[in-house]
């Protein structure tokens, strides 16, 4: 049974040694990778296709690769990122028929800087009004995938825009382009309950 709560025993230094002894042909550097980001993969694979039966799956399909393919894996200083793209890859490949990655137009003449700490996501962080918390989670479910899927790793992942969007194989822009508009939808959503909350 995957382990679905973070596990965050190792350091960073025993992760990249247990990605080294991976790389060698030990199982035991394959049971430290998949202890300690098995939870991270899940919910990222959940965000894209909530099934959780076929996200498990898919991780064990994506650490099986590992193992099988691990002495031409490289060297890398951030696993996780690794292991969230390979996921993310996984289950874009079998959502499009194994056809490959459907990419985002690129977005032509996008600010350089966009917010997204916005007053709703706060919400969610506070242990506030678990109404407005609800309210908040039901508008997210109803995003577009791509649009799910870069606010779950902005926001619940604490992934950086740069790591965001090697994860997802799309240019830089294209995630501020998709972040600024879930952002854009969650705000209309919000609306109402957000007016309340400030008056």
């Amino acid at each position: 049974m995957l382990p679905l709560d973070r596990i965050s025993t190792h350091s960073k230094i025993g992760i990249l040694e247990g990605w080294e002894m991976l790389r060698q042909g030990e199982k035991k550097g394959l049971a430290i990778i998949y202890d300690a980001y098995a939870g991270d993969m899940f919910r990222v694979g959940m965000a894209i296709k909530p099934n959780s039966s076929y996200v498990q799956d898919c991780i064990h399909e994506v650490f099986e690769n590992l193992w099988k393919y691990h002495s031409g894996l490289k060297v890398t200083d951030n696993v996780k990122l690794y292991l969230l793209r390979s996921i993310s890859n996984k289950i874009h490949r079998d959502l499009a028929g194994n056809v490959g990655r459907i990419h985002g137009s690129h977005v032509n003449d996008f600010e350089e800087q966009i917010s997204v700490d916005s007053y709703e996501f706060e919400l969610v962080r506070e242990q506030g009004n678990q109404d407005i918390r609800r309210r908040l989670m039901e508008a997210y479910e109803k995003l577009p995938l791509r649009q799910k899927e870069v606010i779950h790793l902005l926001f619940f992942e604490s992934l950086t825009y740069e790591e965001t969007s090697s994860v997802m194989n799309l240019h830089l822009k294209s995630v501020y382009n998709l972040a600024c508009k879930a952002i854009s939808n969650l705000r209309k959503s919000m609306a109402v309950i957000t007016f309340f909350c400030i008056l």
